[in-house]
C-alpha cells in the first residue's frame, strides 16, 4: 500500500505529465480562465484518464498480446480512448449544455488522455502498478491546471508589465513549476 501511494505522489509531483513531458500544456494554458472550469476539465479528465487506461491495459494484456495482434496496440489504443472520452465529455454536467459539434475540451482532454496512457503502457507491470500511474497523472493534471488557473485569476487583478500579460507569464510560471517538479526528482533513494 505505501509503494502505491508511493507511486501516486511521485508521479503526481516529480513525474507530471504537464511540466515534464509537456502533455496538456495546451489544456493548462487554454482552458483555465477560472478555478471552476479548471476543476471540471481537470476532473473530466482524470476520470478519462483512469476509466481509458484500464479499459486499454485488460485489452492489450488479454487480448492484443494473447491473439499476437501487438501491432495494432497504437490504433487500439486511439480508438478505445476516444470512445472514452466522446461519452464522459458529452455528459459530464458543466459540458452538458454546451454544442457538442465544437467542442474545444474534448480535443485537449483526448489528446492529455492518449498521452498518459500511452505513458503508462510503457512497461505495463500490473493492474495496481498501472491505476497507481494513472490516478498519479490524473491528480498531476488537475493540480497543475487548479494552479495555473488561480495564478491567472491573480495576475488579471495585479499590476503586470503590458508585455508580460497573458501567454507569456502563464509560460513563465509553467517553467517554474517545471524546475520545481524537477527538483523533486530523485529525492527517494532505490534500494
Amino acid at each position: 500500500m505505501l509503494d502505491f501511494l508511493a507511486v501516486i505522489i511521485a508521479t503526481a509531483t516529480a513525474n507530471n505529465v504537464i511540466l515534464n513531458q509537456a502533455i496538456g500544456a495546451d489544456a493548462a494554458l487554454s482552458q483555465s480562465q477560472s478555478a471552476k472550469h479548471a476543476l471540471s476539465l481537470g476532473l473530466l479528465t482524470g476520470v478519462a484518464i483512469v476509466v481509458s487506461g484500464l479499459a486499454v491495459f485488460f485489452v492489450d494484456q488479454y487480448v492484443l498480446t494473447d491473439t499476437g495482434f501487438v501491432g495494432l496496440r497504437l490504433f487500439v489504443i486511439v480508438l478505445i480512448t476516444a470512445a472514452i472520452t466522446l461519452p464522459l465529455d458529452a455528459y459530464w454536467p458543466s459540458h452538458a449544455s454546451t454544442n457538442t459539434v465544437a467542442r474545444g475540451p474534448l480535443v485537449l482532454a483526448n489528446t492529455t488522455v492518449l498521452g498518459t496512457v500511452l505513458l503508462s503502457m510503457r512497461d505495463p507491470a500490473s493492474v495496481t502498478d498501472t491505476v497507481a500511474l494513472l490516478v498519479g497523472h490524473a491528480l498531476g493534471f488537475l493540480a497543475v491546471l487548479l494552479i495555473v488557473a488561480s495564478i491567472r485569476q491573480r495576475v488579471t487583478r495585479a499590476r503586470v508589465p503590458t508585455a508580460l500579460r497573458g501567454g507569456p507569464l502563464l509560460l513563465i510560471v509553467i517553467g517554474l513549476l517545471a524546475l520545481a517538479a524537477s527538483g523533486l526528482d530523485g529525492m527517494t533513494s532505490s534500494s
